[in-house]
């Protein structure tokens, strides 16, 4: 029979409410102890954005398509890095210019998420250091995921509405011939492309303005956001989840550099066309201004040249796209950083982010320093 002596407690009675009740105090301590490791500085704390509509980058732009929105100031954070896109009055994502340059000489850039300088200050970035060492303005107008078909156009419509005097186009080859494809822009992206027409090439939108794809915050995602940045220990697992992804990133960025002996030779010769008519739309709105071409490497071209030789498809194609055309030059930075690493003895990776395949602060500031030493006649010679 039953011990007379045992009480019966309230949790014994209610093991259900019991639970939850524990189950409460827990998620509480574990609050506690997330919001003292962030008052520690040992974890980050991001919040989350929880408007209708992102604030940085979408195909938002009449003219050019995907675009920054302007006036953006926005914290980002990574597994292995912190950062803020920030953009000006335009949508550049650069520090605010005058569009009269007061017979100043500038610069203007177009490019990809390297030349914008993706998780670095604008005085880490390679155009920063430029204008820091020449005291020349380098007006940075390149946008993430373009190729030359698209940076032809911010060219035409972004940056020559300031006064400049030469242009820098920055190509990566690791994906600017993929982002140049008109099958890289599928369902409403309002992005440009290349079609012909009669035998000639020109550029065309693939969807309507009106017609195209504006990302979207869900309900659902804003409310999500809104506790992740109430409780810390929903933002703290975030974080988890974050260095989870990064992990997995990175073991896909290794994959993806092994799809290709090197990117400087991975096109075809219609890869080549799109990029040549690009960089010719670039020379023709530019008049008898100097447009420099500069390739940028990854590892595995770097690798390659090594190994097998510095003997690529691109160079030499580019070359005589630049001793062809009189106001066109060609500077390749894969020779000078093989020669940087050679001198720090450190590899590749050691000057990109861990998580991420875009350069860190030590990256920009070899990318600047091959531009000054290559470019000193082209462009710095007056400086």
């Amino acid at each position: 029979m039953p011990d007379a002596d045992k009480r019966v407690t309230w949790f014994d009675r209610n093991p259900g409410k019991a639970k939850l009740i524990m189950a409460v105090i827990v998620v509480l301590v574990l609050e506690i102890f997330a919001r003292v490791l962030v008052v520690a500085g040992l974890i980050p704390y991001q919040p989350y954005p929880t408007s209708r509509y992102p604030e940085f980058i979408d195909h938002m732009d009449r003219e050019v398509g995907r675009w920054h929105y302007p006036n953006a100031d926005v914290d980002v954070y990574d597994t292995c890095k912190t950062g803020r896109f920030v953009s000006n009055g335009v949508g550049a994502m650069d520090i605010e210019r005058a569009t009269d340059a007061n017979d100043a000489f500038r610069v203007a850039v177009v490019g990809d998420s390297f030349a914008a300088g993706y998780y670095v200050s604008f005085g880490e970035r390679f155009t920063g250091l430029l204008e820091e060492r020449t005291g020349i303005e380098h007006l940075n107008f390149a946008v993430s995921g373009t190729g030359t078909v698209h940076q032809s156009q911010v060219y035409r419509y972004k940056a020559s509405e300031f006064e400049h005097d030469a242009v820098i186009v920055a190509v990566l080859p690791v994906n600017d011939f993929e982002n140049n494809r008109a099958d890289a822009k599928p369902g409403k992206k309002y992005q440009p492309t290349v079609r012909e027409v009669d035998g000639e090439l020109e550029i065309y939108y693939p969807v309507r303005y009106e017609d195209r794809y504006i990302k979207e915050r869900s309900f659902g995602e804003r409310l999500k956001n809104r506790i992740d940045n109430t409780l810390y220990l929903m933002n703290a697992l975030r974080l988890g989840s974050r260095v989870f992804k990064g992990w997995r990133r990175g073991e896909q960025l290794e994959d993806f550099a092994e799809q290709a002996p090197n990117y400087y030779d991975n096109y075809d010769e219609n890869d080549w066309r799109l990029m040549e008519f690009a960089l010719r739309e670039i020379v023709a709105v530019a008049g008898d201004k100097p447009v420099v071409v500069v390739t940028l490497p990854y590892a595995k071209d770097i690798d390659y040249a090594r190994t097998q030789g510095y003997n690529f498809r691109l160079v030499r194609q580019l070359s005589e796209f630049a001793a062809a055309n009189k106001t066109v030059y060609y500077l390749d930075l894969l020779p000078g950083f093989a020669a940087a690493m050679a001198d720090d003895q450190r590899d590749y990776q050691s000057y990109v982010w861990a998580c991420d395949m875009h350069w860190n602060p030590d990256g920009h500031d070899v990318a600047a320093e091959l531009m000054y030493q290559g470019l000193a006649e082209t462009l710095y010679s007056g400086e």
